[in-house]
């Protein structure tokens, strides 16, 4: 079983998207998969679980605070390879908590799932570090712009000295135009080689760049499947490279 979080301190960098595509591409390869909910404005839960509701005690809150996550598990909508525990408002309570604790619960799992997706808040917290501390890699999209690039270096930092999952941590390019390609003088390439040459942040990049696109936002609003032909077959070529690279075999279902 191998856990994957997904962290940036900025937000709409596309960690809940992310999320939810690579969940759903490994479960349509047939991967049994479970996605945890870390994130309190719970977009990854109303996709999965399709309402508002907390689902009573059945919760990261919950689980968090005791000594079996199976307990807090929740059989998603539509797809018998999916199951989340979903986020909860009372995450807020459990900053303080201790950043160690979400990894000793793995154990608890027994293995019963290929892959675990952890969504995180933009921030850097103890909850976030229970994420980052649990996971086998950790992953970080990243948007062509200066702020990016400075919380990119900024994290970069606090991994290095305060964990030790510097060595699991990684970036990939979303929203990338193929408009832009040839043009030295756009941003976006601009901003490629800056993160590119960075003595740091360059051995960080994964060879994976998601196209700007609302096909995402159909896929996380409408439940529009990605497939490898059409409108969506770029972006559905991104999320199975990324997989891919994450399960380190190729990954390529038709359509999820």
């Amino acid at each position: 079983m191998k856990v994957y979080t997904f962290a940036s301190l900025k937000g709409g960098t596309g960690k809940s998207s992310t999320t939810i595509t690579a969940a759903s591409c490994f479960a349509a390869a047939g991967k049994k998969v479970l996605v945890i909910d870390m994130d309190i404005n719970n977009s990854v839960s109303f996709y999965f679980l399709q309402n508002s509701n907390e689902s009573g005690q059945k919760n990261i809150a919950y689980a968090l605070q005791s000594d079996n996550l199976s307990d807090f598990i929740i059989t998603t909508n539509g797809n018998e390879n999916i199951d989340i525990i979903p986020s909860s408002l009372r995450l807020v309570d459990l900053r303080a908590m201790s950043t160690s604790i979400l990894k000793r619960l793995m154990t608890s799992l027994n293995n019963r799932y290929d892959a675990v997706f952890i969504d995180t808040a933009p921030t850097y917290d103890n909850i976030v570090l229970n994420a980052i501390n649990a996971a086998d890699y950790i992953i970080t999209p990243i948007n062509y712009d200066q702020f990016n690039f400075n919380t990119s270096v900024f994290l970069s930092q606090k991994l290095r000295l305060e964990t030790e999952s510097f060595d699991k941590w990684f970036l990939f390019f979303n929203g990338y135009e193929s408009r832009y390609d040839g043009n030295p003088e756009s941003l976006q390439n601009q901003y490629h080689l800056l993160f590119s040459q960075h003595d740091i942040l360059g051995k960080k990049l994964l060879p994976v760049r998601f196209p700007f696109t609302r096909n995402m936002r159909k896929f996380a609003d409408t439940n529009e499947a990605l497939c490898n032909k059409g409108q969506t077959e770029k972006l559905h070529k991104a999320v199975c490279e990324l997989c891919s690279i994450l399960l380190e075999e190729e990954i390529n279902p038709e359509k999820f």
